[in-house]
């Protein structure tokens, strides 16, 4: 019983050299400090790339809104003004490919 209390007084392994032993804690201390180092870039990644995504979905879903608005102003104008529009879009297209003006029917 007297051997478990003396044991227990000592700090450190018994039959262990002290160097050794030192250098064994230092590299676990190491180990578990370059372990955790990758975690934490890992999990910083995983942030980055979740919220990259999620302002990649809000741009598209604000360009299909934006889209969606000027289909539906198109829709609300005069059918005729409406063929002015397209004209006056495909003889400046035109106009900029070096081409005639289109000819309306």
């Amino acid at each position: 019983m007297e051997h478990h209390k003396e044991a227990a007084k000592h700090d450190g392994p018994i039959n262990f050299d002290d160097k050794e032993s030192d250098e064994r804690r230092k590299t676990r201390v190491r180990n578990r400090f370059v372990e955790e180092s990758k975690e934490e870039v890992n999990e910083k990644a995983d942030a980055f790339i979740k919220n990259f995504r999620n302002q990649l979905k809000i741009q598209r879903e604000d360009s299909l809104k934006r889209f969606q608005e000027m289909i539906s102003r198109g829709r609300k104008m005069k059918h005729g003004l409406q063929l002015k529009v397209l004209y006056s879009i495909l003889a400046a297209a035109d106009m900029m490919l070096n081409l005639s003006p289109p000819i309306l029917v």
